[in-house]
């Protein structure tokens, strides 16, 4: 049974916040075997000393494990693996390091999405398949179950698409409109834009279904909705958006 590491100490954040080691982590659950600091540092591009400080500061906190494997004639090497753990970044505890947990989750949730582009850009549809499996969930689902979340997300997605059709712009208006409306606080935005979202999409359809005779697309009027708004907003923001 997987032991949980929870993030509740500095010295914890500190290490899993150094991009490094994150993927470092990615490295060693892509590989699926126990590998030496020397193979960590050629893989990583890193000098041997860089890649065993990482590893040792992984190792501290619970995410690796250290093991010794002796060679038939005798030669003894110290490799490291991925140990059985899942790491919770508790986002709704109030204890002072909420800042470090939500620059956590950002960090993880900005990687996946370059290595998606990086996956689409570089590699072939089933290295991309491979790339994606172990992209979503590397810190805490094993590649069954990743196989199985991607498996469930595509029997989902298809069937409603083929329905409703392609319905665009409202992951870009609502929560934009949410953060002026509640802040930047992801515990109170996350769910302000998924409610909005819902309601918003229950508008348009309502409005859809009745305005003429003939059922409108509901992908039209989110447009006739999101663009307007999203040149507003590069009008207004410039280059901060």
């Amino acid at each position: 049974m997987a032991r949980t590491i929870d993030l509740e100490e500095r010295k914890q954040f500190r290490v899993l916040l150094n991009p490094v080691r994150q993927d470092i982590i990615h490295l060693l659950r892509r590989a699926g075997r126990p590998m030496t600091a020397n193979t960590v540092a050629e893989k990583m591009l890193l000098s041997p000393s860089a890649a065993q400080s990482h590893l040792n500061k992984l190792e501290e906190l619970g995410v690796v494990e250290l093991g010794v494997y002796t060679a038939p004639d005798g030669r003894q090497a110290t490799y490291y693996r991925l140990a059985d753990v899942e790491i919770r970044l508790c986002l709704g505890r109030k204890d002072g390091f909420q800042g470090e947990r939500e620059a956590l989750a950002a960090q993880l949730v900005d990687g996946t999405f370059r290595g998606v582009l990086h996956a689409a850009s570089q590699c072939g549809e089933p290295e991309q398949q491979e790339d994606l499996q172990f992209l979503f969930g590397a810190l805490h689902l094993k590649p069954e179950e990743r196989a199985e979340l991607l498996g469930l997300l595509a029997d989902g997605h298809e069937p409603s698409i083929a329905v409703s059709g392609m319905i665009g712009w409202v992951g870009l208006v609502v929560p934009h409109l949410c953060r002026k409306l509640v802040g930047s606080n992801f515990r109170v935005l996350l769910p302000c834009s998924m409610l909005a979202g819902a309601a918003f999409l229950l508008l348009v359809d309502n409005l859809s279904r009745n305005l003429l005779a003939t059922e409108i697309p509901i992908g039209i009027l989110t447009a006739f909705v999101g663009a307007p708004f999203f040149i507003y907003l590069m009008v207004k923001g410039g280059d901060r958006l």
